[in-house]
């Protein structure tokens, strides 16, 4: 497969159902700063995996640092979501992610997020393959 560094709208998780069904009965991991929540749709999809990148507006008050923090997530998972992407194709299911900030810094190095981001890929990889 060619390395395709976007992501689409058709990659993103904003169906209801299958969000309130990732928060409430998904399976879940911590990697700080980050809870990841998956589940497994049965009914295929344009995209093997659809996302949801959620920051607390509990902990950051201002829209602007909460899109702050979302963009640099986004970003990150553009160009390392191959690490994924690799272990999913051919599959017949969608595969729905949640990703949670729930750090406490304001304004988290780029470089600290997707290290743990692909952290957190490499585990899923994993989690996924058994």
């Amino acid at each position: 497969m060619a390395r395709e560094y976007t992501f689409k709208k058709k990659e993103r998780l904003s169906n209801k159902r299958q969000i309130e069904r990732l928060f409430n009965t998904g399976y879940t991991f911590l990697i700080h700063p980050f809870k990841i929540f998956l589940t497994v749709d049965d009914n295929p999809q344009s995209t093997p995996v659809k996302v949801l990148i959620a920051v607390s507006k509990r902990k950051f008050k201002k829209a602007a640092d909460r899109n702050r923090i979302r963009r640099k997530i986004k970003e990150a998972y553009r160009l390392k979501k191959s690490i994924l992407y690799d272990e999913v194709t051919g599959f017949t299911s969608c595969i729905n992610l949640g990703i949670v900030y729930i750090g406490d810094d304001l304004n988290p190095d780029y470089y600290f997020i997707e290290n743990k981001l692909v952290q957190c890929l490499v585990r899923l990889k994993g989690t996924i393959s058994n």
